[in-house]
């Protein structure tokens, strides 16, 4: 009984040492980039506009999974077709509730995700 303990005590701190391990990883992105792009939701302050190209070039993310990347940069503003293809927008005028204003120009990246890897990213402008 105790040795079971003593392996069930091993297994946590190694899946919390995991844990840690991931979430320190940053793919050569600033903290700054990463804090303005989650709190640009829906892109609306335009935090995301100075940073698109930083995301969409940095071939450090390919590869990446789809659950990371995620919790590196939050939740999508809009899904695709299925839950692989992620929509984050860039750049956008918004009432105040935050919606987006349909007579604007907007701009956002797709994601794209192939047996759960992040494979590449777009930028559209509508």
């Amino acid at each position: 009984m105790k040795g079971f303990v003593i392996i069930c005590i091993l297994l946590l701190c190694l899946e919390a040492k995991s844990q840690k391990a991931d979430s320190g990883i940053k793919y050569g992105l600033s903290d700054q980039l990463i804090s303005d792009w989650k709190k640009d939701k829906n892109g609306c302050l335009m935090l995301r506009c100075k940073y698109w190209d930083s995301v969409c070039e940095n071939r450090s993310l390919v590869g990446t999974t789809r659950k990371r990347f995620i919790k590196l940069f939050g939740k999508p503003d809009d899904y695709r077709a299925t839950r692989d293809i992620l929509v984050y927008t860039v750049c956008t005028e918004c009432d105040k509730k935050g919606r987006s204003l349909k007579e604007t120009d907007s701009a956002w990246i797709v994601i794209y995700f192939t047996d759960g890897k992040l494979e590449k990213c777009t930028m559209e402008i509508q």
